[in-house]
């Protein structure tokens, strides 16, 4: 159910007399969870979406409090910055923010989380700011991402990752494949919390990446790579790399060689670019400048890497919500 957007339009109390539904899509009012009746329940509710509407802290531990069954919860659009989403059940295995901005991201408890999907519109105003992410206790999380190395700040079971952290056993979550990350690598303090993010990910496979870029990398110094010390994720188990950004600026050269150098078992290499940016390989190679890269000590004898053009500059909600994908953070097709 939807409407145009007032501030005035409250969530009509008939809905929470529903009892038999399974999904439930919210668009462009006012989530007065805090009004819920003392007898509703949503018993068979498994999905809800909440769209274009304000929302408060307290909501959607509201909403979990009345749907025992729910699985996925997509929180798309939101009207403000919301103060905290807390995610905390036994039988979520979806959730989804898409151009949602919160100030604390907490994924608390919550055995069945298969997904965590954040994508935020850097072009809005209010997602600038900076937001915590926090998990704990979220063992079968496969896919996570796109974590922003200049907003978001991760804490894994009360530890705050940051430059050269120390990890340990409990800033692991060995579980996730899957992961994205949104990076300026021309920015020294980025690039390398983007190596303590990808420590506390030991097992990833397919490892996504959208760079931020402009002029102010090129004045950057880089020999810091040759001094990084090897991440397992990279070492021992990353496959496939996916490349979201102009790779002949040096911060983000840098770092694909860093990748290519290290990642024995890497198969595939798959850098994306804006539809238009060439018209040949050839042309890659020369006008992308990308021969310090073809020319690495490759760690892997089968990796191949491919160059493609892309009209899919961000990751849409159809993709991101899409559950039937092994890939949801995919945006290069």
């Amino acid at each position: 159910m939807g409407a145009p957007w007032s501030p005035r339009a409250a969530l009509p109390s008939a809905v929470f007399s529903c009892s038999s539904l399974r999904r439930l899509f919210l668009g462009s009012v006012q989530c007065n969870w805090d009004l819920i009746p003392d007898h509703a329940c949503f018993p068979e509710l498994r999905e809800i979406q909440i769209c274009n509407a304000v929302m408060k802290s307290q909501d959607l531990s509201l909403v979990l409090a009345v749907c025992p069954a729910l699985e996925t919860v997509e929180i798309l659009a939101s009207r403000n910055k919301i103060p905290t989403v807390r995610m905390s059940s036994h039988t979520i295995r979806n959730t989804l923010l898409w151009k949602s901005v919160a100030k604390e991201v907490n994924v608390l408890d919550t055995p069945c989380l298969s997904r965590v999907v954040l994508w935020q519109d850097l072009l809005l105003p209010h997602s600038r700011y900076n937001s915590k992410v926090t998990i704990s206790r979220a063992t079968k999380m496969r896919i996570f991402g796109y974590l922003d190395t200049g907003i978001n700040t991760l804490v894994i079971n009360e530890t705050t990752v940051k430059v050269n952290t120390n990890i340990s056993f409990k800033t692991l979550i060995p579980s996730v494949k899957v992961l994205g990350l949104c990076v300026h690598f021309g920015v020294r303090k980025e690039a390398l919390m983007s190596i303590s993010f990808l420590r506390c990910f030991p097992e990833v496979e397919t490892l996504h990446i959208t760079s931020k870029t402009d002029k102010a990398s090129e004045a950057e110094q880089f020999s810091f790579w040759g001094k990084v010390a090897p991440v397992e994720c990279v070492t021992s188990h990353l496959k496939k790399l996916v490349f979201h950004g102009m790779p002949w600026c040096p911060g983000n050269l840098e770092f694909l060689k860093f990748i290519v150098e290290g990642a024995y078992l890497l198969e595939k290499v798959l850098i994306v670019l804006p539809k238009g940016t060439y018209t040949s390989m050839h042309s890659v190679i020369t006008k992308l400048k990308l021969a310090p890269l073809t020319s690495a000590s490759w760690a892997s004898h089968i990796c191949k890497m491919e160059v493609v053009q892309s009209s899919q500059g961000t990751l849409s909600y159809q993709r991101a919500s899409d559950r039937s994908v092994d890939d949801p953070l995919d945006y290069s097709l």
